[in-house]
């Protein structure tokens, strides 16, 4: 069994995450992007479920084909700059991200980009205004075929903090990697304590090289503190059902 997540994201052609709880996020969609230019050879599809999620974006999906070459000319660079888009002649043509809005990438439009489908990577956000167990319990009843994600992630969570935390963590399945990040190390150290009496094995605790680089002062305590500070890697013990995720998704219709 993989412990480490970015594992199976360099194994898989296609992988699907789960993203929790997201906030501030919401406001920079368009820096989901450089994920594109990471790994351009990938479909990405990121869920973000949540009760911050705008009722305009609930339901709604965004696709972004994965940029074949950047406005500097070098395939090989991350900048993210140009997207390439199909047009009606069968051409393409480029577009900076800073010309592109949610509207035009076809939020709502399932089947934008349907001629990005094969090595070219892509990458798809769908966007559902709730809580995360409500929402699985919604798909079940729905009838939906689940597809388990390859993994699970909560940015600033307070596991330990927030109680109405525990339906949500409890709906994570086996063998899918649950990462999730905290101001400090004692949040992070007490998020692991919740997620151990939840069944889950903690795989790691440590400083995130991804964090804020600014302090965050908070009145509550004197503790080192940054946003995104500290990352844990935790994971129910099983086998992952279904294998890896289609690009219809984590979720697919019956």
């Amino acid at each position: 069994m993989a412990t480490n997540p970015s594992s199976r994201v360099r194994m898989a052609g296609t992988t699907c995450i789960h993203y929790l709880g997201p906030q501030r996020e919401l406001d920079a969609i368009e820096s989901f992007t450089e994920l594109g230019c990471l790994l351009p050879a990938h479909h990405i599809r990121i869920v973000f479920v949540g009760p911050d999620v705008p009722h305009a974006l609930d339901g709604a999906s965004l696709l972004r084909p994965s940029p074949r070459v950047p406005l500097c000319g070098n395939v090989a660079c991350s900048c993210a700059a140009t997207a390439r888009e199909p047009v009606s002649d069968g051409t393409s043509r480029s577009r900076t991200p800073a010309a592109s809005s949610v509207d035009e990438a076809g939020i709502g439009d399932r089947d934008a980009f349907p001629g990005w489908a094969g090595s070219q990577g892509s990458l798809r956000m769908d966007f559902h205004r709730g809580l995360y167990h409500d929402w699985i319990g919604g798909l079940a009843e729905e009838g939906a075929e689940q597809r388990a994600p390859d993994l699970v992630f909560a940015a600033n969570a307070g596991l330990e903090a927030y109680a109405g935390w525990r339906p949500s963590l409890e709906r994570l399945e086996a063998g899918v990697p649950l990462v999730v990040t905290d101001y400090c190390e004692e949040a992070a150290a007490r998020a692991g304590v919740v997620l151990g009496a939840l069944g889950l094995r903690v795989r790691s605790v440590g400083l995130n090289p991804f964090r804020q680089p600014v302090r965050d002062r908070r009145a509550g305590n004197n503790l080192p503190s940054c946003s995104n500070g500290f990352v844990l890697v935790a994971e129910r013990a099983g086998s992952r059902r279904g294998g890896h995720a289609s690009w219809d998704g984590c979720v697919r219709s019956s």
